[in-house]
């Protein structure tokens, strides 16, 4: 085990099982976590549940040490867990930081000290996968009952979504909304939804840098907590095997989140997101449920932002994006998708789609998809070195009057 340079430790000091103060059916676990760079505010994380699934809640370290580990590698702090963890779990979890390590060498790593659990937790037998309603979770859904063209892959029992992660814990609007939306399409697809809370993100957690490093983490600490309901759970693939950066999740992390009790596995990443648009779009229950926008509270698509008109356009070249009662904040326009500044990510997505719009004979999008993507590689070169002025405090009115001249009229996401 490697030891951090500090002499500061971060400790989850409790765990405590109680009646949720928000909703009088569900049960909150709470744990306290004490931050030695911030000896006079402890933190109090939470999960909360439906009491339904009292006897299926893991009060063990086993969730905490998946949500935490984030945050002490990102702040440097050795951990102590006070409650016993799963010697695979921790095993697995040495692995995982030398792996973060590799990717992103600012990071520790940390020592963590925790009990091996003297026994393994006992386990469910149900299959999970947790479900945003966006084109990845429908696609890990819907295939796995596809049992012509996928006839060897186990069936999924329930969908889990976490209020608290896309949709804001504290807005209990958009959460009901949410979660009345992925209900109805569970109750479609004759599964359970499995609705969690959480307040993680409004914690320290948020430190962890939630796109790149930590929402896997977060991910995994859920199915850990219903450990006793579950025995597996699939994480689904946000990127295909041609196009994987280092990513929150990802087929080889993942993985490493599994304890001997479940198994956490990365789902199908052989397939990049136009087929797995391609795949799921002519279902009714995607048409009235797809959701993949986190720009607006209330849960709703924004129907302008990249992600939007990333599943807009491949709606759009596919024929469908009319029935699709989900989009329809704004309509979708050649102008607006050919005035977006891109990120590297977004033009490998848009790249993908110019292919299918080439392949449907839309020449027309082809075209707004061209102009953007040259259009952004020619703005960020010119970027460069306007930022570059900003180095001359002399110069930085001009960086930013010439910033605000080229970047007027792009769509900036």
């Amino acid at each position: 085990m490697v030891m951090s340079d500090t002499l500061t430790e971060m400790e989850l000091a409790s765990v405590t099982l109680s009646q949720s103060p928000r909703h009088p059916y569900w049960l909150r676990v709470t744990g306290t976590v004490t931050y030695d760079d911030a000896p006079n505010l402890p933190e109090e994380y939470w999960f909360e549940v439906d009491s339904s699934y009292a006897d299926q809640i893991n009060l063990s370290g086993d969730p905490w040490l998946a949500c935490l580990l984030p945050v002490a590698v990102t702040l440097g702090e050795p951990l102590r867990i006070c409650k016993p963890v799963d010697a695979l779990l921790l095993e697995n979890a040495e692995e995982l930081m030398r792996l973060w390590k590799c990717w992103y060498r600012h990071l520790n790593v940390i020592a963590i000290d925790a009990k091996p659990a003297e026994s393994p937790f006992v386990g469910g037998n149900r299959t999970a996968a947790f479900f945003s309603g966006g084109v990845d979770s429908f696609f890990t859904v819907l295939r796995r009952e596809d049992t012509s063209a996928y006839p060897h892959l186990t069936a999924v029992d329930d969908l889990i979504v976490v209020h608290g992660f896309d949709v804001a814990v504290n807005d209990p609007t958009a959460c009901e909304r949410f979660g009345a939306s992925l209900d109805k399409a569970a109750r479609s697809l004759r599964k359970v939804l499995v609705e969690v809370a959480t307040n993680m993100r409004a914690c320290r957690f948020s430190e962890a840098d939630w796109g790149s490093l930590a929402h896997g983490a977060a991910l995994a600490s859920v199915a850990l907590l219903l450990g006793g309901r579950f025995g597996r759970a699939f994480i689904a693939s946000s990127n295909c095997y041609d196009y994987l950066p280092a990513w929150g999740t990802h087929p080889i992390s993942d993985p490493l989140y599994s304890a001997s009790y479940l198994s956490l596995a990365h789902d199908a990443a052989f397939a990049d997101r136009v087929e797995k648009t391609t795949y799921v779009a002519g279902s009714e229950i995607v048409r009235e449920a797809l959701h993949v926008c986190y720009h607006w509270p209330d849960a709703r698509n924004c129907c302008k932002c990249s992600k939007c008109y990333r599943t807009m356009t491949a709606l759009e070249c596919l024929g469908q994006l009319e029935s699709y009662k989900t989009f329809d904040q704004a309509p979708f326009t050649i102008e607006h998708l050919s005035r977006f500044l891109w990120s590297d990510d977004d033009i490998y997505e848009f790249q993908l789609n110019l292919r299918l719009a080439e392949s449907q004979g839309r020449q027309d999008i082809a075209r707004a998809i061209t102009t953007s993507i040259r259009r952004t590689q020619r703005v960020r070169r010119l970027l460069h070195w306007i930022w570059r002025l900003r180095r001359f405090r002399v110069l930085s009115g001009l960086a930013d009057l010439l910033e605000s001249r080229l970047l007027g009229g792009m769509v900036l996401d």
